[in-house]
């Protein structure tokens, strides 16, 4: 059986920001795998609506209101952890254990809630293990 994943808003954002050519292969090969193997893979509502944000101001040459919707309708409800008051409570204890923002606290925690074992971010220390929740900079 292969270990959950969870993917943190950067991996979007890369997907469709043609920048930086290596980093956007990369998330569209996570993408890819998150469409793929939906069963192992996992996004909160956060994660989407932060990058709705950043399509918002930076991508609206890239992706109209009905490319956006397509997109977010292409995940599957089973891939789409909510945000419940149970995360915010887990998220303000992350918080307050390991000095991170209530932003990243609330995807270690929609990540640690959903039963991930990795968490794929940019934004967050390479390698650091939160509970039994390890963070990996795939663009690294």
């Amino acid at each position: 059986m292969t270990d959950r994943i969870f993917l943190d808003t950067n991996i979007l954002v890369y997907a469709f920001d043609n920048s930086d050519p290596k980093k956007q292969q990369t998330a569209q090969n996570l993408l890819n795998s998150f469409f793929d193997e939906q069963e192992y893979y996992s996004i909160s509502t956060q994660v989407i609506s932060e990058f709705c944000s950043v399509v918002f101001k930076k991508f609206r040459n890239v992706l109209t209101d009905t490319d956006l919707q397509e997109f977010i309708s292409s995940f599957s409800d089973e891939q789409i952890f909510p945000l419940t008051r149970t995360v915010l409570l887990k998220s303000l204890q992350i918080k307050q254990r390991f000095g991170l923002s209530l932003w990243d606290s609330q995807i270690v925690a929609s990540a640690l809630l959903s039963e991930c074992k990795f968490l794929y971010s940019e934004d967050l220390a390479d390698g650091q293990v939160i509970e039994n929740l390890t963070i990996l900079n795939p663009f690294k």
